[in-house]
């Protein structure tokens, strides 16, 4: 017979919706059956999985609930509510989620005396990236120097996905230069951001001293592209996103019939 432990968490991973996931919760809370390890373990699983639900935004709303009631939260507990901020689209009208959301708790979660991982920088530095917000991003660089994670493949490709993303090209391609180890998601990173230069509306004396210092030409993605060819060998395949990325670059410089 299944322990009560394993039946909850069991029902923790199948939930349908927020009221499912209320009854699940007070069963964890009241059950005499579970020790206060048990109830800790599946308090934090139920926050992952309310955090991480596509089935509303109430499951999000929910997590923060629950992570507020949690009183000495870990690392984990902190990377979950960071990825739940940073990749849940929040309604303008909502006092619970804010969209500033991530960078407060990380701020949060320093002041408690703990310190990050490379679990952590991912989501914070996409959430930069889908505000544009530059500045903020290399802050976190910045954080991600200290805290000794500057090598981390994940950690680069979203830095260089949000220094592409918000214009700074040369910074985009100095990190891509400086990688220990690049995969394919590191590759395709630089060949899209040599295709956002073509479709700047308007570029600024920083923007084309940017491209012409990072990249020097409009062959780049196709020079880019035989480089990860030469380079990588068997290590580095390109998959369909970098085949797509350098045909839009070949198409926006008008030589599809070379």
């Amino acid at each position: 017979m299944p322990s009560p432990r394993s039946t909850l968490l069991h029902l923790l991973e199948e939930f349908k919706n927020i009221r499912e996931l209320k009854k699940i919760h007070t069963q964890i809370i009241k059950s005499p059956f579970l020790s206060t390890d048990d109830q800790a373990f599946l308090i934090t699983r139920l926050l992952f999985f309310s955090a991480i639900s596509d089935s509303d935004s109430g499951s999000h709303r929910y997590a923060a609930h629950v992570f507020r009631a949690i009183k000495d939260p870990n690392l984990y507990v902190y990377n979950v509510m960071i990825r739940s901020y940073a990749c849940t689209k929040i309604s303008s009208e909502d006092e619970t989620l804010s969209s500033f959301g991530s960078l407060l708790l990380y701020k949060q979660m320093l002041c408690d005396g703990i310190s990050p991982n490379c679990l952590t920088f991912p989501f914070l530095v996409k959430e930069c990236t889908s505000r544009l917000d530059g500045g903020t991003g290399r802050s976190f660089h910045a954080q991600v120097v200290k805290y000794g994670l500057d090598n981390d493949v994940f950690i680069q490709n979203s830095l260089i996905g949000m220094y592409s993303a918000c214009g700074f090209l040369n910074s985009a391609r100095t990190l891509f230069d400086e990688m220990l180890e690049r995969d394919v998601v590191s590759w395709n990173s630089m060949i899209k951001a040599t295709n956002l230069f073509g479709k700047m509306n308007k570029r600024n004396i920083i923007t084309w001293n940017s491209m012409i210092t990072g990249f020097l030409s409009r062959w780049s993605a196709m020079e880019l592209f035989h480089e990860m060819q030469i380079t990588s060998g068997d290590m580095v395949r390109p998959n369909k996103i970098t085949i797509a990325s350098v045909l839009v670059a070949l198409c926006s410089s008008g030589c599809m019939g070379i």
